[in-house]
């Protein structure tokens, strides 16, 4: 055997290095593709040079504020400016039976109106007992302000009350002015009780009020009580719906919520329900937490109403976008 003869061995194979060099390949290709199947979305190989996303501006300077106005439904409404509004205080706008009703004043204050009023029972005890008037509601130019007072005077007597208007309220119902106050409540009297309303006119530089524009009519209800979507208002915590109810009959309604959907899930509205007094506007607010909401934001909704006499209605079911 030669002794130069040089043997080469070889080197034996790490087979285990290149098998753990595949799974973390495969590993590598396995989270890359997850991540672009759930992220396909917010991922983009669109790539434009500067000077075409230039051009593109140039072409339609507008073209962002459209896309903006378009993903916001919120309806856009003048702001309001109140103004002062002068009642006569020599006028009685309520004179029965020895009762009469007058306003001593009215003040703009906090962007709210405050009207003192006068009653006055001129009877004697032997000729009759207290006047009450329970007070429900009232209307400004026929839009209809919750309300829940009682005047009361014993014979021989007057009294005051300060009414207040919210400037919340009033903004609510886009009211800047008005010329025509109704207190709307029962009035017991001699032993009898009965649905009364007074009616106080009143005069401002601004007689008129912004119209209220509602976004869609839902239903007409016995032909005279139209039903609409009016706005909605966005807050931290929730989205604020309002509806508007227009009564231009001589009856009396109750709304109640049949059923409201807010993207497919039913909204419980058993608390919503009040009356709607004669020829009058009334707009109720329901409350949607943030957390209902996904981004189709669609409702559908339907009404029961009730008239004075009992009678039963039920609006059709409308779907709208919020």
């Amino acid at each position: 055997m030669n002794d130069d003869l040089v043997t080469i061995e070889k080197k034996a194979t790490n087979k285990f290095g290149i098998a753990l060099l595949i799974v973390v390949i495969l590993i590598l290709l396995g989270g890359g593709a997850y991540y672009y199947l759930t992220n396909k979305n917010l991922i983009t190989f669109d790539f434009k040079f500067p000077w075409q996303q230039e051009k593109k501006i140039e072409d339609n300077p507008a073209e962002e504020e459209v896309s903006t106005q378009k993903s916001s439904k919120q309806k856009n409404e003048s702001p309001l400016e109140r103004v002062p509004v002068e009642i006569s205080s020599n006028s009685q706008f309520y004179n029965n039976q020895g009762i009469s009703v007058q306003v001593a004043n009215c003040e703009l204050k906090d962007n709210s109106y405050i009207i003192k009023l006068i009653v006055a029972n001129s009877n004697s005890p032997e000729e009759s007992g207290p006047f009450v008037f329970k007070v429900r509601a009232v209307t400004l130019n026929r839009y209809q302000i919750p309300q829940d007072f009682t005047l009361a005077v014993n014979p021989g007597e007057m009294i005051t009350h300060e009414l207040t208007l919210s400037s919340q309220e009033l903004d609510k119902n886009r009211i800047n002015s008005f010329s025509k106050l109704i207190l709307i409540g029962d009035v017991t009297f001699q032993g009898t009780t009965k649905g009364t309303t007074i009616g106080i006119s009143g005069s401002s530089d601004n007689g008129s009020n912004p119209k209220i524009k509602p976004i869609a009519l839902l239903d007409t209800i016995n032909s005279n009580l139209n039903i609409s979507y009016y706005k909605k208002v966005e807050t931290d915590n929730s989205t604020k719906v309002y509806f508007l109810f227009e009564n231009n009959s001589g009856k009396r309604y109750t709304y109640y919520i049949n059923r409201l959907m807010v993207d497919g899930k039913d909204v419980d509205t058993s608390i919503y329900n009040e009356t709607i007094y004669e020829r009058s506007i009334y707009i109720p607010i329901i409350d949607l937490p943030k957390s209902l909401l996904s981004q189709n934001k669609k409702a559908r909704i339907s009404f029961v109403v009730m008239a004075e006499d009992k009678s039963i209605y039920k609006s059709v079911e409308k779907e709208f976008d919020l």
